[in-house]
């Protein structure tokens, strides 16, 4: 599979953590050019890496190819030995966790790269499961993840829980399926973390809050709403109700003394990073609007 192909939903799982806590930042941001990022190539390139040994693992190539193929990937731009250590230490716990599969059931379903389809919860919803296992009244669904900056847990994680929606949309009738599993994988970070929910509860969740969030979504409607899933939002330098919220602090009603109470500089220290990184985004997005000439009022 080429990675850098894989099509994304409008609303797609990754962005799940966004557009179900501010619907209408899915269409505001469609004025804004899709852009790759060098995080987002070199995680393109882990996946690539992890299929290949997976699918040596799966016995779909025989040692042979599997060199071959190694080979031609070590000239890619991304390629370093921590990489590909990173990647080996994810695809031995994909490996391990398809044992257990075999283990326990004579017939599992391991998927690698599989389409999922979430659509009856989220208009046009699909994504590409890394892993999928099915054995047992078990589906486990195992993502990789390449960053090396922030953790990131499996547990209530939303793009988690639609891979599995999607692969239980598609697979369900087929198995008697009962637990859900969702295990996140962040090598660079020795980030291992696995939640748990029971079918039933996974299927609350997507009527009750996927549903109604993403038909807003879809629809561009909702209330815009600041906070940490901002991070990954396109129009997060220029977004109004951002900007409002972190300007808060700016207009608190502080008391007349000369020195701020404990309960003041508590006040403060909870809105601080956020209101870091807002103002790093508006200085990051007016300097490089001055490069390129499409802001007067500011000039390098």
């Amino acid at each position: 599979m080429n990675h850098s192909e894989r099509a994304h939903a409008s609303l797609s799982a990754s962005g799940a953590s966004r557009w179900l806590a501010c619907p209408p930042s899915v269409r505001l941001s469609e004025q804004y050019e899709e852009t790759t990022s060098v995080f987002a190539k070199e995680g393109t390139f882990m996946h690539e890496l992890s299929e290949l040994y997976l699918s040596y693992e799966l016995k779909k190539m025989t040692k042979a190819q599997l060199n071959k193929k190694l080979r031609q990937m070590k000239q890619n731009e991304f390629y370093s030995p921590e990489i590909e250590q990173a990647v080996k230490t994810y695809v031995d716990v994909v490996t391990e966790k398809m044992n257990e599969a075999r283990a326990s059931s004579k017939d599992p379903l391991i998927l690698i790269e599989e389409r999922v389809d979430f659509s009856p919860y989220v208009p046009d919803g699909f994504g590409t499961g890394d892993v999928i296992l099915i054995y047992g009244d078990r589906l486990e669904v195992i993502d990789l993840k390449g960053g090396k900056g922030v953790k990131v847990s499996a547990v209530e994680n939303p793009q988690m829980r639609l891979y599995a929606l999607g692969a239980l949309n598609i697979f369900g009738l087929l198995y008697d399926t009962q637990k859900i599993l969702m295990t996140i994988v962040q090598p660079r970070l020795d980030n291992i973390s696995t939640d748990e929910m029971q079918v039933d509860d996974l299927l609350v969740w997507a009527e009750e809050v996927v549903k109604p969030k993403a038909e807003l979504a879809f629809k561009g409607e909702g209330d815009f709403i600041a906070g940490d899933h901002c991070r990954f939002c396109k129009v997060k330098a220029t977004c109004r109700a951002r900007a409002e919220e972190n300007l808060k602090l700016a207009c608190m009603d502080f008391q007349k003394p000369p020195l701020l109470t404990d309960d003041e500089v508590t006040e403060v220290l909870t809105s601080i990073d956020q209101l870091m990184s807002w103002a790093k985004d508006v200085q990051e997005y007016a300097f490089a609007m001055a490069l390129s000439q499409k802001f007067k009022l500011y000039s390098v």
